[in-house]
């Protein structure tokens, strides 16, 4: 049974993780020859004031265009 784990950012909508989760499911499918239920997918969020990079929390970045 595969099981794949996501870090995400904090923000996406439902539909976008039903999407993602979709389209990973699809291709373990494809190329591990499993059922799609046995693709086991776990997201984790973070806000963003627990993450950092460059010593910087990333809701202390400014966006850039």
């Amino acid at each position: 049974m595969p099981e794949i784990t996501i870090e995400l950012n904090e923000g996406r909508s439902i539909e976008q993780k039903r999407a993602l989760c979709k389209g990973i499911t699809q291709v373990v499918v494809e190329t591990c020859k499993v059922p799609a239920d046995r693709v086991v997918i776990t997201i984790h969020e973070s806000e963003l004031v627990n993450k950092s990079v460059g010593g910087v929390l990333f809701a202390d970045h400014v966006p850039t265009a």
